[in-house]
């Protein structure tokens, strides 16, 4: 990896070729999409805004001109410059100019909260609009399961997560911007710092008031009705989502301040393939808990002896 971001930092043309060629192969094995957002972060980390505009600029037209070729449209490239490699220029420089993790995470969470506004306004009630491309898309699934689609529980279940659809888009969003922008800081210590990632993300620590929201988005959900209610469950994931790196951050900082072995990682990832949702769902709330206990200064140098 080393190796392949002084190569990309060559040159705008280098970085280009990753970032499009990593793209293209992601196709094939969809985690690379985050090594392509992740070469064109490293660029912005390194370089700043005008190099990393500059390859911004010539991954989105090589990516329209592919669309054109591949799809004859045009569309496809754009949309995929705009939702993929534009946010991760923004939280890259953002991270750039504050070096701090907090506020990559931050600011990739702004930009989910974003997204969701936009798809709440723009289409509307997400179990109407998504309801049937979602039970089309799902029933040979779960036919194979032996559901029947069109069973009255079957039905409940696909509208629920239709519901859900706007909120799992924005979260999936910021955390899939983030991966993008870690990597390419992490490429960036590999060749220049090694080790400054690690400290880096070690110190990952959200606002206070952004916890203070996701306990009021916790209450919007609970107490009010129809749409509102709606939006508040989807800002609840977003908010939660970033809660959710700095619960990751807490676990390494925690192993690495009690020297303990690397299998506790390598078990907890391992963990997240077994049950994602209930373990994401448990560093969030371990992060959003750090937020007021701050478990990793009770370990660290310092610390009162319990």
């Amino acid at each position: 990896m080393r190796a392949l971001a002084t190569f990309t930092l060559a040159n705008p043309a280098n970085a280009v070729l990753v970032t499009v060629v990593t793209a293209l192969l992601a196709m094939v094995v969809p985690p690379l999409i985050y090594l392509s957002s992740g070469a064109l972060s490293l660029v912005s980390l390194r370089k700043g805004a005008g190099s990393g505009v500059t390859v911004l600029v010539g991954a989105g037209v090589a990516a329209v001109l592919l669309a054109v070729l591949l799809s004859n449209s045009p569309v496809p490239g754009i949309v995929f410059t705009l939702a993929v490699w534009a946010p991760a220029l923004l939280v890259a420089l953002a991270l750039r100019a504050s070096a701090s993790a907090g506020i990559a995470v931050t600011s990739a969470v702004g930009l989910g909260l974003i997204v969701l506004i936009t798809l709440t306004l723009l289409v509307g009630d997400p179990a109407k609009t998504w309801g049937e491309p979602i039970g089309k898309l799902l029933g040979p699934m779960l036919n194979n399961a032996g559901i029947d689609p069109g069973s009255e529980e079957a039905k409940a279940g696909l509208e629920r997560l239709a519901a859900l659809i706007h909120g799992v888009l924005a979260a999936g969003f910021a955390a899939g911007t983030l991966f993008g922008v870690f990597i390419g800081r992490w490429m960036q210590s590999l060749a220049y710092n090694p080790g400054g990632f690690q400290e880096e993300f070690h110190q990952l620590r959200l606002p206070r008031l952004l916890a203070l929201a996701v306990i009021v988005a916790l209450i919007g959900d609970v107490l009010l009705e129809g749409r509102a209610g709606d939006f508040s469950r989807d800002l609840t994931l977003i908010l939660l989502t970033g809660f959710l790196f700095q619960g990751l951050a807490v676990v390494h900082g925690l192993v690495r301040l009690m020297n303990a072995h690397i299998a506790w990682l390598i078990g907890l990832y391992a963990l997240m393939f077994v049950i994602p949702h209930q373990l994401s769902l448990l560093l969030a709330l371990v992060g959003l808990a750090d937020v007021w206990f701050d478990f990793r200064a009770r370990k660290g140098p310092g610390a009162a002896p319990s």
